[in-house]
């Protein structure tokens, strides 16, 4: 069945459920490793790995990127857009990273003042390669540049040197200072990814006939299939390069599927849409719940203490959510 380019906004809430489900289900399995665990679920931990791994967060990127084209394509002034994406991203960030990085930082491991502002600021993983908030770090970064990756989606040409350039900033790192690269290439590697997501943007608001996602283009993204083992047997440093075509697929498959089911009813599309909605605020207080047990020294390997993560997690963001409403009503 065909489908659009701009059937993606359709289910673009579910598409980001399956993205933080992904991520929480692969931040699990990634703590599995042979002899220390039960040799099925090692088993599934490696077949999890290969067949999906971390595109769960390639597609967060591709959405983001995605959805600026469709807000920076309203004309409303860069002050403006700014003032709503960084209200959007940092406020749960500025709140729970307090707490996190004092708790972590002050209380914890007794760290000075000056390491606890370091690691708040995020410039601690631009400059020592600190991931615990990485991918808040990464998207203000993706959405200062965001005006002018726009321009570069108004032509094709413009759009392929664009991410051809991107490409070549990875491998430039890569050969240049792999030490460094190693530290940010989590970030580095999905450049590309945003600039694909706001082209695709660009293609779902294009004339009628070429909006589908043409067969050709169908068999382009079902070779990213074998493609991913391949690049995840080699195990290459710049193989996450290839994790957005590999998203671009999952995401093409499952709006083909989600229109083949259209009108139907179905409690997981809400469900999955729910959770969509606060993928920010779930991936944040997630992280943060998952690292500060990790520093006290749980056992994150066992899954009764991974549910109790999540056990911890659930109330924590329906009770930020309920906050963020307060506040959005007040203002």
């Amino acid at each position: 069945m065909r489908c659009k380019w701009s059937d993606i906004s359709k289910y673009r809430g579910e598409l980001f459920g399956i993205a933080i489900i992904s991520v929480i289900i692969l931040h699990y399995l990634g703590t599995l490793h042979s002899g220390e665990t039960n040799r099925i679920l090692y088993m599934f931990a490696r077949f999890y790995n290969g067949a999906v791994g971390s595109v769960g967060v390639d597609i967060f990127v591709f959405l983001s990127g995605y959805g600026i084209f469709y807000s920076l394509s309203k004309r409303e002034t860069l002050r403006k857009f700014y003032q709503k994406r960084f209200q959007r991203v940092l406020f749960p960030y500025l709140v729970l990273g307090l707490f996190f990085w004092t708790i972590k930082d002050l209380i914890i491991l007794k760290e000075p003042f000056s390491e606890f502002l370091y690691d708040y600021s995020l410039l601690s993983f631009w400059g020592s390669g600190v991931q615990s908030f990485w991918y808040i770090a990464f998207i203000c970064l993706m959405y200062m540049l965001s005006p002018i990756f726009f321009r570069l989606t108004e032509e094709r040409r413009k759009a392929a040197v664009g991410f051809l350039v991107l490409c070549g900033i990875d491998v430039i790192c890569f050969l240049v200072s792999p030490h460094y690269f190693d530290k940010i290439e989590i970030a580095l590697q999905r450049l590309p990814t945003y600039l694909l997501g706001m082209y695709c943007g660009k293609l779902s608001q294009s004339a009628e006939d070429e909006q589908e996602i043409s067969n050709k283009m169908m068999i382009f993204l079902i070779l990213s299939v074998p493609v991913k083992i391949a690049v995840g047997l080699m195990n290459h440093p710049l193989a996450r390069l290839f994790n957005g075509y590999y998203a671009v697929f999952i995401i093409a498959a499952y709006v083909m599927i989600r229109n083949k089911m259209a009108g139907s009813q179905n409690s997981l599309f809400k469900v999955l849409s729910a959770i969509g909605a606060y993928s920010l605020e779930i991936y944040v207080i997630h992280i943060a719940v998952r690292n500060l047990m990790g520093t006290l020294q749980f056992d994150l390997r066992n899954p009764l203490i991974y549910l109790l993560h999540l056990a911890i997690v659930i109330p924590l963001v329906r009770c930020f959510v309920m906050l963020q409403k307060v506040r959005l009503f007040k203002e």
